[in-house]
């Protein structure tokens, strides 16, 4: 099923500008928002984990006008990686990654977007392919600035929920995620040199199917997103 929308998505995925880049390459992207205030917020750990890949592979992250986000391109383990962090808060997440898909031509399926998770406690995380957002602000804007595509691999990192739907935004946002939290839900994103190579490859089936069912921070509940 999943190799059958890839094929497809493959065969669709138009893109409007010269390319100026390599095909091969894929995009990975931190969601969050800008400005020390939110650095330390669940809602940032995206930027954080994406901000590491780029610490451990050397891929420079500068501020770039054109993506209105920090961006980057480098190597990692032998093949090309662009990495971005949208500087446009996350309600607007999706202009920044439409830019970078457009001007360097990655399909679609090349793309990891790296974001926290409601559904999932601090300590587990998931691999995931298409699918809902579960309500996630800056999942919705990147699929509505899609033009509705939503084909691209998600990294899902738990941060806990507050345990009332009011209280998400402020839970989110306006208050730091403790130190051993924080910890708990870096460490269940990372990602192995085997993953890596899988992740840069497109080889999403088998990156899941690793990741998924890794050791047990890696190890999550049921899926609980919409669609």
């Amino acid at each position: 099923m999943l190799k059958e929308r890839l094929t497809r998505l493959t065969s669709s995925r138009k893109l409007s500008r010269p390319a100026h880049g390599s095909s091969d390459a894929a995009l990975v992207v931190g969601l969050g928002n800008p400005g020390p205030q939110y650095a330390h917020t669940r809602h940032n750990m995206g930027r954080v984990v994406v901000e590491d890949l780029a610490g451990r592979f050397a891929v420079d992250l500068r501020m770039s006008r054109r993506f209105q986000g920090r961006f980057g391109r480098g190597e990692a383990l032998g093949r090309g990686v662009f990495l971005l962090l949208p500087e446009t808060y996350m309600n607007r997440s999706g202009s920044s990654v439409v830019k970078v898909l457009n001007y360097f031509q990655i399909p679609l399926d090349r793309v990891l977007v790296v974001h926290d998770e409601v559904a999932y406690e601090p300590g587990k995380s998931r691999l995931k392919f298409g699918g809902g957002t579960n309500g996630h602000k800056g999942l919705i804007d990147t699929i509505r600035s899609l033009g509705g595509q939503r084909e691209f691999a998600r990294l899902r990192i738990g941060v806990g929920h507050p345990g009332a739907r009011e209280e998400v935004v402020p839970f989110l946002t306006r208050t730091s995620m403790p130190p051993e939290e924080r910890e708990r839900a870096i460490e269940s994103a990372n990602l192995s040199d085997e993953l890596v190579e899988l992740i840069l490859a497109g080889k999403w089936c088998q990156a899941m199917n690793v990741f998924n069912a890794g050791p047990v921070e890696h190890r999550t509940e049921p899926d609980k997103s919409s669609g």
